[in-house]
């Protein structure tokens, strides 16, 4: 069962990695993977994360929407 998790967490370090501007903060660093595992969080169209940037309100509703809670 570790070794299970070990690779699903190797696995999800190999898709943050995959996009151009992997600078997550530490802090966020697990919090990214969790969305990125969920589903919940993906990059743009050119392959970008933009992890310093601000969170449109279009680009919230679709969080909230990914996350089950517009209903």
């Amino acid at each position: 069962m570790l070794e299970e998790l070990q690779k699903r967490i190797q696995a999800l370090e190999a898709q943050l990695a995959s996009y151009h501007d992997q600078n997550v903060s530490v802090w966020a660093h697990a919090s990214v993977l969790r969305g990125i595992a969920k589903g919940v969080m993906h990059g743009d169209e050119h392959g970008n994360m933009n992890p310093k940037e601000p969170v449109t309100r279009e680009q919230l509703m679709v969080i909230l929407d990914r996350l089950g809670l517009l209903g």
